[in-house]
């Protein structure tokens, strides 16, 4: 073992300075151990600390940035749906509305088309109808007219016209001369 010398005794302080200084730090080392590892291991490592902690500061403050700005466009893009929602219920409304005057105009159109189908066969009845009678009429005129043929010559002119003035509606005359059959 080695003998140390005396702690603060009036002997030792007597010596150089520098002694003296070197004593002080190393008896305030040996009183606190546990401070001067800690100063030690704090002015050591917190450089190796402060770096990764910078280097996430500053990414973490462009990720924020980046937030903001996604948050932003996706506060337009919400006001953008609901702008489009809204444009496409008015769509639907007025699709439906479209659809419901485009039924009306079908069911319109069926009907009138089933009136057209009806007055056709009408028509065609009744042109019918008038071409039998037309060609009825045009039968008696011809008989009529095989009938005043074969008698005219037994008969008198004047006569003849005569029974064609007859033959005409009240009101009217044959022109004069003129034979009406």
């Amino acid at each position: 073992m080695v003998a140390k010398p005396p702690e603060n005794t009036d002997a030792n302080t007597s010596t150089a300075p520098t002694n003296a200084a070197q004593d002080a730090r190393a008896n305030f080392s040996q009183r606190h151990p546990a401070i001067t590892h800690f100063t030690v291991l704090a002015l050591f490592l917190t450089p190796l600390a402060a770096v990764p902690y910078l280097l996430s500061k500053r990414r973490i403050s462009a990720l924020s940035r980046r937030l903001d700005e996604v948050s932003a466009t996706t506060t337009a893009l919400r006001k953008e749906l609901k702008t489009s929602v809204t444009e496409n219920t008015t769509r639907k409304m007025e699709l439906h509305r479209t659809s419901a005057s485009l039924e009306a105009a079908r069911s319109e159109l069926i009907q009138l088309r089933r009136s057209l189908k009806q007055l056709r066969m009408e028509r065609d009845v009744t042109e019918t109808t008038t071409q039998n009678a037309l060609k009825q009429l045009l039968e008696e005129r011809k008989l009529t007219r095989q009938a005043e043929t074969g008698i005219a010559p037994f008969c008198d002119t004047p006569f003849i016209t005569d029974v064609g003035f007859l033959q005409r509606t009240p009101g009217t005359s044959p022109p004069a001369g003129h034979f009406t059959g």
